[in-house]
């Protein structure tokens, strides 16, 4: 039963999405907030990405787009990495992303992939960072001006590493919305985790991200979920940077 708090997050969220739909410019994001999206970089292109979560962890991952339809990276996790507290390495994971169909905006895009489920600590599972395969469909629609999109994303996802919790059999699913104000800001909203079992709740995110140039952008994300009657706020700070190998 969702409470009066998660109510109150909730239609924040909406607002803000309603919000930024009355003002936006189109966008094709690679990432919503922990989920994929089912863009993939241009061939030629990279992406150099620096998140900092909770208790001072930070994720660093990059990104090569090998062609249109195909993406690889690596990424790391490092727990305390900026605290007082002895910094806690993780496994460096590999990111892959293959786009199945494509399109212009208003086109369904399909991805299927392998990565990280979360870049902080919510998303650790056994002391490790949760990676899954993943498939995703994402669209866009021109609800107010034509030509103009606001975009959406759902899929699922099945962890694999660590390989005790792959055992557990989690299956999850996702869903997001993301749509730029103007030509400097971003808003992103997202439900992930959604598995419909007690001991898993979601997680409801919500972002603010401003993009200084079409090649820079910080976000600043907050985190949120229920579970076992306690409530869960997390916040993360991502620096995105994107250029292209001539």
């Amino acid at each position: 039963m969702i409470t009066k708090k998660e109510r109150q997050f909730l239609i924040l969220l909406i607002t803000i999405a309603i919000i930024a739909a009355m003002r936006l410019n189109s966008v094709e994001p690679v990432d919503l907030i922990d989920t994929p999206s089912a863009y993939t970089l241009d061939r030629g292109f990279y992406n150099v990405g620096f998140f900092v979560y909770d208790s001072g962890g930070i994720y660093v991952r990059t990104l090569i787009g090998i062609t249109e339809n195909i993406t690889l990276g690596v990424s790391e996790t490092v727990d305390y990495a900026i605290s007082p507290n002895s910094a806690v390495w993780h496994i460096p994971m590999v990111i892959a992303r293959l786009r199945l169909m494509g399109g212009p905006a208003d086109a369904f895009h399909i991805s299927l992939g392998f990565g990280p489920q979360a870049y902080s600590s919510l998303g650790q599972r056994l002391g490790e960072p949760v990676q899954g395969a993943y498939a995703v469909v994402r669209k866009g629609f021109a609800f107010i001006v034509p030509d103009i999109f606001q975009f959406f994303t759902l899929g699922i996802r099945y962890p694999l590493l660590p390989e005790a919790y792959r055992q557990q059999n989690f299956v999850s699913g996702f869903a997001g919305f993301s749509t730029r104000i103007g030509k400097e800001f971003e808003v992103k909203i997202e439900a992930e985790n959604i598995t419909f079992r007690q001991e898993e709740p979601p997680i409801f995110n919500g972002s603010l991200g401003m993009h200084f140039t079409e090649m820079f952008e910080i976000e600043v994300d907050v985190q949120y979920t229920y579970r076992n009657g306690a409530h869960f706020f997390n916040r993360m700070i991502k620096l995105n940077y994107y250029n292209i190998f001539y």
